[in-house]
C-alpha cells in the first residue's frame, strides 16, 4: 500500500457517497475503489488521463469517464459537504 491507496478505514467512509450502476446491459462496472483510487492518483500527481498506469487501475477511460460523470453529478462537492 502506497500514499495513494485508500486504507479499508477511507473507503468505509466514502463509498456511500458514490453512485451506483443501474445499468442492466453491457458489461460488469468495474471496481469502484479502484476506479476511485485511479481518479485520486491522477489528481494528485496531475499526470495526463491517458498516463494513467494501465497495470493498476486498468484503461484510462474507466477511470476518466466515471470521474467526469461524478463530477457533472457533484459527488465530489458532496463528499466536501459531509
Amino acid at each position: 500500500m502506497d500514499d495513494l491507496t485508500l486504507t479499508d478505514e477511507q473507503w468505509s467512509a466514502i463509498e456511500p457517497y458514490l453512485p451506483r450502476s443501474t445499468a442492466t446491459t453491457g458489461r460488469p462496472m468495474a471496481d469502484r475503489r479502484r476506479r476511485l483510487e485511479g481518479m485520486l492518483f491522477q489528481l494528485t500527481t496531475g499526470c495526463p488521463w491517458r498516463h494513467l498506469p494501465r497495470e493498476r487501475f486498468g484503461p484510462y477511460q474507466t477511470v476518466y469517464h466515471p470521474f467526469n460523470r461524478w463530477r457533472k453529478l457533484d459527488v465530489f462537492d458532496r463528499w466536501v459537504r459531509a
